[in-house]
């Protein structure tokens, strides 16, 4: 498949927020070309620290957002304030500016040492930054400020460690921490947690079963328990477990739970019932109100998921969330302006990049392309913790509409504020791609490449695009061969290897992957590869009803109206 199509609409929410206020005390304003290089007489650290604030926010105004975590970390040197330091970290952790939210994590928790937000970012930086040691003291500091009860602790750090991107060294540090706390209920409740998400059911199963011994009266353990089973495919057994635990409960987040076991074996009936009985007895509960919310809309009931997701918003929480899925409701509903309204609402959270991409795609489809990008872009100027991600995604909008020229000088800008950001340097090698530089192209995806030699994402991007525009066919394969075996149920990945086959000419192994592929996902691209594969096999007729099928699933697109005007009729 198409890179640029793998990626398109991926990318990676940041987990933090921003907020700056106005300096204090009296400072020396810069001119243009000053620089916190500069030597500055200050009569106190605070009055330079105040400086450095200033420097801070001239350089967010300006989009220099190296500049602007450097400031803020001299700022936090120097001032014994701590929110100094809090706004310094948020800032470069929320821009991924590790090394410099590093040092403000670690004044902050010198300013604030009782401070468990503090330790939870120096914590999730040493987890970045793979320094296992000092992530788990960190850790175990945090368990022992955080509660009088471990069991509390550890269910707050265990929702951390989730978060992380690198779950194997969240395994390796709650492993760590299970050594020195093996009777705890919670640590072993924890790992059971981490073992299931990266789908080690065994370990899941053995760390559960520890915990409901040490503390046989704890229903969330068990509750855990009834998860597991039904992921080994024991759903009866886990269904009846959970069943019982749920009819006992006095915490409704227990029910919530088994509703949402429910939902997700696509027993809808049942969690729709279990859902209103729940509402019916705590209807101001966010969890059950969008769970309700997402079951109507998938049952295509937009007047009660509105209402739902309405009395969401009510609740002050799962904001964001609410915002979002009434965006999602207006957009079905064909009301653009409204939708756009609402999805320009979500400010934060993980559905930010998303909600704003699909505002973007709405003004698109109408025709207001400089719109689209305007929202974009107004939009990453506000939030800098977006800056990267929304640029290549109006980079990426512009190229769709063959504004090439505009889009390669977005990203080329982006670049320059976030050289490492690799969302953006992928779209720039597809974006040289599509321009015919498949020479620069192939360089921009090699170095991605050597950066990460196991990112099964570039492997593919570059072995796709040795196998579709060159004819370096034998080391393509082998790239998107690598990529396979790192990924082997990914879509993207199975039609790039189908593709490869069939350039080197074997449409049996191209139609066997090709098909696998389509069956994944229904993508205009794979259903353009497999039919050409069927026609070359003299299977016209399959040839011709996939590309008419998907051409009515996803009208005007133009890799099916290609490969229809060369092969069709």
């Amino acid at each position: 498949m198409t890179p640029a199509t793998e990626l398109s609409g991926l990318p990676v929410a940041l987990a933090a927020t921003l907020f700056i206020s106005g300096c204090a005390g009296t400072v020396v304003t810069p001119t243009a070309n000053e620089t916190s290089q500069e030597i500055i007489p200050f009569e106190t650290d605070g009055g330079e620290a105040s400086y450095h604030l200033l420097l801070a926010e001239m350089a967010l105004e300006r989009d220099q957002f190296d500049a602007a975590a450097r400031e803020y970390r001299m700022a936090a040197q120097l001032s014994d304030d701590a929110e100094v330091a809090q706004r310094a970290v948020t800032l470069s952790f929320g821009l991924g500016r590790n090394t410099e939210a590093l040092a403000s994590a670690q004044r902050w928790v010198e300013l604030d040492p009782g401070n468990l937000e503090a330790r939870r970012y120096l914590a999730s930086i040493y987890l970045q930054n793979k320094e296992l040691d000092l992530a788990v003291g960190e850790l175990d500091t945090m368990l022992n400020l955080y509660s009088d009860v471990p069991e509390e602790a550890f269910l707050a750090l265990t929702g951390m460690l989730l978060e992380q991107r690198d779950q194997a060294i969240s395994m390796r540090a709650m492993d760590r921490l299970l050594a020195q706390y093996p009777d705890v209920p919670a640590a072993h409740y924890g790992m059971a947690l981490m073992s299931m998400q990266v789908g080690d059911y065994d370990s899941a199963q053995r760390h559960v079963t520890t915990s409901e011994e040490l503390r046989p009266d704890w229903p969330r353990a068990g509750l855990l328990h009834a998860r597991i089973l039904v992921a080994r495919g024991d759903e009866e057994a886990g269904l009846e477990r959970a069943a019982n635990l749920a009819r006992d409960a006095t915490d409704p987040t227990l029910r919530l739970d088994y509703a949402l076991l429910l939902a997700n074996l696509n027993r809808e009936g049942e969690a729709r019932l279990e859902l209103d009985l729940l509402l019916d007895e705590h209807p101001r509960m966010a969890g059950a109100l969008r769970a309700a919310g997402l079951l109507e809309m998938r049952r295509g009931d937009l007047d009660a998921a509105q209402l739902h997701f309405t009395s969401l918003l009510a609740t002050g929480r799962g904001t964001w969330e609410a915002f979002y899925y009434l965006g999602s409701i207006a957009e079905q509903r064909a009301q653009a302006g409204r939708a756009i309204r609402f999805y320009s609402q979500v400010r934060d959270g993980d559905l930010a990049i998303t909600a704003q991409a699909r505002a973007a795609s709405l003004y698109e489809s109408m025709g207001e392309i400089d719109r689209a990008v305007e929202h974009l872009t107004t939009f990453a100027n506000e939030t800098p913790k977006l800056d990267a991600d929304l640029h290549t995604a109006a980079a990426e909008l512009l190229a769709r509409n063959n504004e090439v020229d505009r889009a390669l000088e977005i990203l080329n800008e982006t670049l320059i504020r976030h050289p490492k950001n690799r969302g953006a340097r992928f779209a720039r090698a597809f974006l040289y791609e599509q321009m015919d530089q498949v020479d620069t192209s192939i360089a921009e995806l090699r170095a991605l490449l050597k950066d990460a030699p196991e990112d099964s994402i570039a492997l593919n991007a570059l072995g796709y695009t040795l196998v579709d525009r060159t004819d370096r066919y034998r080391e393509g394969y082998r790239l998107i061969r690598k990529a396979l075996e790192l990924d082997p149920n990914n879509p993207a990945i199975i039609d790039s290897m189908g593709w490869a086959e069939y350039r080197r000419g074997d449409l049996e192994e191209a139609h066997r992957h090709l098909e696998r592929a389509y069956g994944l996902v229904r993508d205009p691209e794979i259903a353009a590869h497999l039919g050409e594969v069927l026609y070359l096999k003299g299977q016209t007729d399959d040839a011709l009803t996939i590309w008419q099928e998907s051409l009515a699933e996803n009208p005007g697109a133009d890799v099916l109206l290609e490969v229809m005007q060369k092969f069709g009729p």
